[in-house]
């Protein structure tokens, strides 16, 4: 399993794909820099330090969600040398081993690149602004957008299992967009309207309720059974397939 994950690790790390983590990565810093007005006089950003702190929160996670999206496409995309070589490791390898060790390599890529967008998030709201500091919902909010991208990474991965073809991944991004227009904003929890209930079902989002935090219209339980749902689907379709 190990010599597995490092195989999948150098062909998916390849120069290309530092290149587009890098532009990512600048594109999200000149942003979150927008983003909290930090350029602003500070005294005005003082008495109006709940409502850029609630902004900069807002746009700044909203934002990161997407690219997330976005880089589980780009590494889905990219897995095709990957895909083409572990054919050649069933001989050692069962299936299911074969395929975990795919997800385990796609999970920890993502979640490392997660926690650089919420570190440039924390480090610029809380040094160059004077409304931010660090608090513990942050730390909820982190789990939270884990579990988001561990959620369309599966997704991503079960359309192209059941699909056959790579660019059916790029409907994850749709699927994102469906999720995200019918999110609501600001609004009590529990007070959902049934769009947005319908949508979320299967296309969950991280919405803003009125006490500021990031939550799932279902609660993180609900979120955790489909991840589990989804990996037991990946697994079937894995070993009741030729070619991995």
């Amino acid at each position: 399993m190990t010599a597995l994950f490092k195989m999948n690790t150098n062909i998916l790390l390849s120069r290309r794909f530092f290149v587009i983590n890098l532009f990512i990565i600048l594109v999200l810093t000149i942003l979150l820099l927008i983003f909290s007005d930090y350029y602003l006089e500070q005294n005005h950003l003082i008495i109006y330090q709940l409502s850029y702190y609630v902004d900069y929160y807002f746009e700044s996670i909203q934002f990161i969600k997407l690219l997330v999206v976005i880089l589980i496409v780009t590494i889905l995309m990219h897995s095709k040398p990957l895909d083409d070589i572990n054919n050649y490791t069933h001989a050692s390898y069962s299936r299911v081993i074969v395929e975990s060790s795919k997800l385990i390599t796609f999970m920890i890529v993502v979640f490392m690149n997660l926690f650089c967008y919420f570190l440039l998030f924390e480090i610029i709201g809380i040094f160059l602004t004077p409304y931010m500091i660090f608090h513990i919902d942050h730390l909820y909010m982190l789990f939270r957008m884990l579990l988001f991208s561990l959620y369309y990474l599966l997704l991503g991965r079960g359309i192209y299992l059941y699909v056959k073809h790579y660019y059916a991944t790029i409907g994850v991004i749709l699927m994102y967009f469906i999720g995200s227009i019918f999110s609501e904003y600001l609004i009590p929890y529990g007070t959902e309207n049934f769009s947005s209930m319908i949508a979320h079902f299967v296309f969950p989002d991280l919405v803003l309720y009125d006490s500021y935090q990031f939550a799932f219209v279902y609660g993180d339980l609900f979120i955790i059974v489909e991840i589990l749902f989804l990996f037991i689907l990946i697994q079937i379709k894995a070993l009741h397939r030729d070619i991995v």
